[in-house]
């Protein structure tokens, strides 16, 4: 544990340093790109971000998990992709860690013994 005012949190980043350095990145590898006369895919066009329409809320997890091509060609979803599949299942193990971690900081100290966590649907984008 952290003594007295200490915290456990990164010291603050300067964001504009990194936004130029990534602006700077990309400008070269665009150059680089036409150079060698290769065309560069845009990251998000309309057809990759989403194949079903993102207003229609899916009926079940199975439902919203078959939106995913990657997804219905391995049948898991340890990879990254616009429907975001790795984040959306491991999403409720990652908030119980930290509901676990909060509770171990926290003077009281609650008993978190028992608890579990699970995915629910909802229906906003990204539908949980």
């Amino acid at each position: 544990r952290p003594q007295g005012g200490e915290s456990r949190r990164t010291p603050q980043v300067d964001r504009s340093a990194w936004r130029n350095r990534l602006s700077a990145l990309r400008k070269r590898t665009l150059f680089t790109a036409k150079s060698w006369d290769i065309t560069l895919k845009k990251s998000r066009d309309e057809e990759s971000l989403l194949e079903d329409d993102p207003g229609t809320p899916p009926t079940s997890l199975e439902d919203l998990r078959m939106r995913c091509q990657l997804w219905r060609q391995s049948g898991s979803c340890r990879h990254l992709c616009q429907q975001m599949c790795y984040f959306r299942d491991y999403e409720p193990a990652r908030q119980l860690k930290m509901l676990f971690r909060r509770c171990w900081e926290h003077p009281l100290q609650p008993s978190c013994e028992g608890w579990t966590a699970r995915l629910a649907l909802c229906s906003k984008f990204p539908f949980w």
